[in-house]
């Protein structure tokens, strides 16, 4: 997760699961929820972006899309609009640098406050934040779900519950 970026961070503390969670993590069973926002109406219900990314040659703290990167999955569902302003759901499938913040300025949609890919609007940070996270459990034999609460930093939207608004699965049905 990029430094800017708020919200749920998935730890395992004991070391005999380290192994057990890599393989989740490769294999993309562990599914991690953003939200972000963006200036404007976003104007797609869903969007499906599979570019490339990789660092740009001229800024290296940026990354840019490219024929020359590694595969990158973003799948974006807008949640709703509301004061020129769009809440936007995001899942990532691979996990690159900076992939959700260069994708969105790919199509012309920077999270807002983004200093690298967009424009500092006001004070409340970049406004992108991991608000869930799915994984196996090994010892429970079931998927956990995590949420967040939404920050208020993402106000106007801040009054909205997430559970009943978004419709996106975070997981396939575990097979052994």
């Amino acid at each position: 997760m990029d430094k800017e970026t708020s919200g749920l961070v998935f730890f395992v503390k004991h070391p005999f699961f380290h192994s057990f969670f890599d393989h989740q993590i490769q294999e993309h069973i562990i599914k991690k929820q953003y939200l972000g926002v963006v200036q404007g109406t976003f104007p797609y219900r869903h969007k499906h972006i599979e570019k490339p990314i990789s660092r740009d040659r001229h800024d290296a703290k940026k990354m840019i899309v490219s024929n020359k990167g590694k595969t990158a999955i973003t799948d974006i569902y807008k949640v709703t609009t509301k004061d020129h302003y769009s809440l936007l759901s995001i899942g990532i499938k691979t996990g690159r640098k900076h992939q959700i913040r260069t994708h969105l300025k790919y199509i012309g949609y920077p999270i807002v406050n983004d200093p690298l890919y967009g424009h500092i609007l006001d004070n409340r940070k970049l406004l992108l934040e991991s608000y869930a996270i799915d994984f196996y459990h090994p010892l429970e034999n079931r998927f956990i779900h995590i949420q967040a609460p939404i920050d208020p930093r993402f106000k106007p939207f801040s009054h909205i519950d997430l559970t009943s608004t978004i419709k996106m699965p975070l997981h396939k049905t575990h097979q052994k």
